[in-house]
């Protein structure tokens, strides 16, 4: 028996391909703290920084900087760490809205 994937590679293609983009909307909607580009300002060189090292920063600092840990980051699933990091983005919105003067919001 043929597998459709083996009598239509291209379909299959188009396939993997709409799964994908899928995933990814999926993802953003899930974490919108990390995807939607609403983080706290931190000017042009943090965006630079982010913009060359990508993932490889986030991994590094899920490892706390630490290259021996590097490898325990990349073994743990994607949702603990888009969790993980969303968490973290809240808190530091948060902790910055609160060294606001005149802030309304109650102090952890």
């Amino acid at each position: 028996m043929v597998r459709n994937y083996e009598a239509n590679p291209v379909t299959h293609c188009e396939r993997c391909i709409d799964f994908f983009f899928e995933f990814v909307e999926r993802t953003s909607d899930k974490y919108p703290e990390i995807f939607n580009g609403s983080g706290t300002s931190e000017g042009k060189q943090a965006s630079d920084f982010w913009f060359k090292w990508g993932w490889y920063a986030t991994i590094a600092e899920l490892a706390s900087n630490d290259l021996l840990k590097i490898n325990e980051v990349l073994e743990m699933q994607a949702n603990e760490m888009l969790l993980f990091l969303a968490h973290k983005l809240d808190r530091a919105k948060l902790e910055a809205s609160l060294r606001k003067p005149n802030s309304n919001v109650t102090q952890l």
